[in-house]
């Protein structure tokens, strides 16, 4: 692909967003516009909301996107909608949300944060209680059909086709999915972000019926910092852990990937490593993407050194990019391309770090 800004040819730029990384990044201010619209277009084409809504009507205030829509109109999520007495959930019943829930045994799943979160196996990182027993029984997971990003290379972007009247969930339902079996309640998604409420309330719930039920969160970091309190909280006490998905650190490469600043899930992550210091406080992960081109190994450098600089036990995850979604004509990461993230990690002072799924890894060799 050629970049249509500078003419420079690589297989590390998609056709979907046309331009290159070294042009996004020295170039932006031009180049904003052209990025948000093509994040508008794949909005349109599922029919979401193409942008925030700022209509000075009720404020949301749950995450990055400070929604302000007006009577009956959505968010940008689609998840919660503004109603007379304030903002309620878009789906119909006031505590209902969009979700598909599922429960599976631990030997049966593959839980990204497990060895980090449940020592299971010899783990690098552990914080936590019950380290030192071996976890088995079941994992409910709870996967919200909305999101508050938009990324191009988004691995479940089905989850905006899940948004039906089959899958509404309430708190209380889910909560009746608890027995004796069950190790723990994970919250993922689209992003739970953007159904704070409903997770919240769920897990109080959830721990209302079994107290030694461990909590656990898989999230883009962009929730308001009162919610990640009471998610730290919750999970701390629980000796569960949070997941933060960091896409980028330049605040421009994610605007191109993700439609959206990161300075939310920046902050929120320095906040929530500090926080991780703290006796009874909640394991901690983070996991980047290497998207071929965007996400090199100097990104992952700076993404490495914020976590190292916080703590340089907190673990990172580094994972393969398949062609999917928006950019599915981007090549899949190569060995080379995350060999040379993992060995920028390290440099960076990051002790776990891992490469994750490496049978992904595709034979395609580019400059990364």
């Amino acid at each position: 692909m050629i970049c249509e800004s500078c003419g420079a040819e690589s297989h590390g730029i998609s056709a979907s967003i046309g331009i290159c990384r070294d042009c996004i990044e020295s170039k932006f201010d031009k180049h904003k516009d052209r990025l948000a619209g093509i994040h508008t277009s794949v909005r349109r084409d599922f029919g979401l909301q193409e942008s925030a809504p700022k209509k000075n009507g009720g404020s949301c205030g749950k995450c990055v996107r400070e929604c302000a829509p007006d009577i009956s109109m959505t968010g940008y999520c689609g998840a919660r909608r503004l109603g007379v007495s304030g903002m309620i959930s878009a789906s119909g019943p006031r505590n209902a949300a969009f979700a598909t829930c599922s429960s599976a045994a631990l030997d049966s799943i593959s839980c990204t944060s497990a060895r980090f979160t449940c020592n299971r196996g010899k783990p690098a990182f552990f914080l936590g209680k019950g380290g030192s027993q071996k976890p088995s029984g079941n994992r409910i997971s709870v996967s919200y059909a909305s999101c508050n990003f938009n990324c191009l290379f988004c691995r479940e972007w089905s989850f905006r086709e899940r948004a039906v009247i089959e899958n509404l969930v309430t708190p209380q339902e889910i909560a009746e999915m608890i027995d004796d079996r069950t190790f723990c309640l994970s919250f993922t998604g689209g992003d739970p972000a953007t159904q704070s409420d409903h997770a919240l309330e769920t897990a109080r719930l959830a721990l209302d019926k079994k107290s030694d039920l461990k909590i656990c969160w898989e999230t883009n970091g962009s929730e308001n910092f009162e919610v990640l309190r009471e998610m730290i909280s919750i999970s701390g006490k629980t000796g569960g852990g949070i997941k933060f998905d960091i896409k980028a650190f330049s605040p421009k490469i994610h605007f191109a990937l993700c439609g959206v600043s990161n300075g939310r899930t920046i902050a929120n992550f320095r906040a929530l490593a500090e926080a991780s210091k703290k006796p009874g406080a909640p394991a901690v992960v983070a996991s980047t993407t290497l998207v071929p081109g965007y996400v090199t190994p100097g990104e992952v450098w700076r993404i490495a050194e914020l976590i190292s600089s916080r703590s340089p036990r907190i673990p990172y995850l580094l994972f393969p990019f398949s062609p999917h979604f928006y950019l599915n004509d981007l090549p899949r990461t190569s060995e080379k391309h995350a060999t040379a993230a993992l060995e920028a990690s390290i440099d960076a002072g990051v002790e776990n770090v891992r490469i994750h799924n490496k049978e992904d890894l595709g034979d395609f060799e580019y400059m990364p």
